[in-house]
């Protein structure tokens, strides 16, 4: 497989993926760019793995132009940062425009971004599909939308991946406490049907998973909707998981129901996605391969 070059690699998904790949001992260069060196990546002496601490750019600029000029060559980026906070998001995206105008001029290699199906909007038919209409209702899926049409100006040379991940467990807010991170009782909205809102699961291995298949083996370019098969309700997910929550009422109906349609997903990949509920949260804190 080409060089890999990992950006975003000390978030939640991004550590996943490099552990991930770290057991399935790959033996393709794998390239991290840190502004500040994590404690989880001090140990880590790998031969095939080069860490470079410093000005992310700076260094992803003088990989574009020494170490990986006409190399053929892979990205994955989970840079970004799940908050709704206007700021914050403002800094994502300048980050992805200045790598946009560093890649602009090499067109050798392919990129996996990791987006978020937050950018169709809550009022919205489902099962939404890759084709629906993008109408985000919160600054994180507004912004998810801007990174996308950044690297859509480069898609005429490269190989774009634009993955529209559901809800992953262990990383968002409502599960987080399935991991340990949460310590407050758990809000559940519940919706005038009586029923907690049902979302489009994915956990971190078969995430992993994916990636690994699209760089390997580089389906068709363009979006996905990457989750599992059949989505869940939030509160199946808590009994499942026998974590106290208390029920409040819902003040809107509009984001009872964000399921994504994943059967171009699972054209382009030969493995199972219908996963059980059970077996979602199984790969997902037990650390299953």
């Amino acid at each position: 497989m080409p060089p890999l070059l990992i950006l975003g690699s000390t978030g939640f998904l991004g550590s996943s993926f490099l552990q991930y790949l770290i057991n399935s001992k790959m033996e393709t260069d794998i390239i991290i760019p840190v502004r500040k060196l994590p404690v989880n990546l001090k140990s880590l002496k790998q031969k095939n793995i080069l860490i470079t601490e410093g000005d992310v750019f700076e260094k992803v600029r003088d990989l574009s132009q020494t170490k990986l000029k006409n190399i053929p060559y892979q990205i994955v980026t989970f840079v970004g940062n799940k908050t709704n906070a206007h700021d914050q998001q403002i800094k994502i995206i300048n980050f992805y425009k200045e790598l946009a105008k560093i890649l602009k001029h090499d067109s050798s290699y392919k990129i996996i971004n990791i987006s978020s199906s937050s950018i169709y909007g809550s009022e919205i038919e489902v099962p939404i599909e890759e084709h629906t209409q993008a109408q985000p209702s919160t600054v994180y899926g507004k912004s998810k939308k801007e990174v996308e049409e950044i690297f859509q100006d480069l898609a005429d040379l490269k190989k774009i991946y634009n993955f529209r991940v559901g809800n992953v467990l262990g990383s968002d807010s409502l599960t987080g406490q399935l991991s340990g991170k949460r310590s407050n009782l758990i809000r559940l909205e519940m919706y005038q049907d009586g029923k907690s809102a049902k979302r489009s699961f994915i956990d971190p291995n078969t995430l992993n998973q994916i990636i690994l298949h699209f760089l390997q083996f580089s389906p068709k370019s363009g979006n996905y909707n990457v989750a599992t098969e059949y989505p869940h309700y939030m509160e199946d997910l808590l009994l499942e998981c026998s974590v106290d929550y208390v029920k409040i009422q819902s003040k809107n109906n509009n984001n009872q129901y964000i399921i994504l349609d994943t059967k171009k997903l699972k054209g382009a990949v030969p493995f199972d996605l219908n996963l059980c509920l059970k077996e979602l949260i199984d790969r997902s804190f037990h650390n299953s391969e």
